[in-house]
C-alpha cells in the first residue's frame, strides 16, 4: 500500500482520537517541505471533524536535517495537557504529555 499525506494526516488523527479519546489540544510537530504541511492540514481536518471544539496550540516545522529540537521543546512545554502529534516521515508516534 502507498500512503499519501492525507492518508497519513487523517490516520494519526484518528490513531489519535482512538487513544486519546478525551484530548481536545494538541500540539504538532512535521516536516518543513510539502509533505510536512499537506500532513498537517490533513490532520488538522480531520482531528476537527472528530473532535469539533478540538484547538490546535501550537505547530513546529523543524527544518529537514535539524539536530537541535530544544526550541521546539521549549514551546510545547508551556501547553499544558496537550497531546503532541508527531510525524517523521512515513513513522508516525503519539504520546500523552
Amino acid at each position: 500500500m502507498v500512503v499519501n499525506t492525507y492518508m497519513e494526516g487523517r490516520g494519526q488523527a484518528r490513531r489519535i482520537h482512538r487513544d486519546f479519546p478525551n484530548a481536545k489540544k494538541f500540539y504538532c510537530f512535521n516536516q518543513d517541505y510539502e509533505f510536512g504541511y499537506r500532513e498537517q492540514a490533513a490532520f488538522e481536518e480531520e482531528i476537527k471533524r472528530l473532535v469539533p471544539d478540538a484547538v490546535i496550540v501550537g505547530k513546529a516545522f523543524p527544518k529537514l536535517g535539524e539536530t537541535d529540537y530544544f526550541p521546539f521543546k521549549a514551546s510545547r512545554t508551556a501547553s499544558v495537557s496537550v497531546v503532541p502529534a508527531f510525524s517523521i516521515a512515513a513513522l508516525s508516534v503519539h504520546m500523552a504529555s
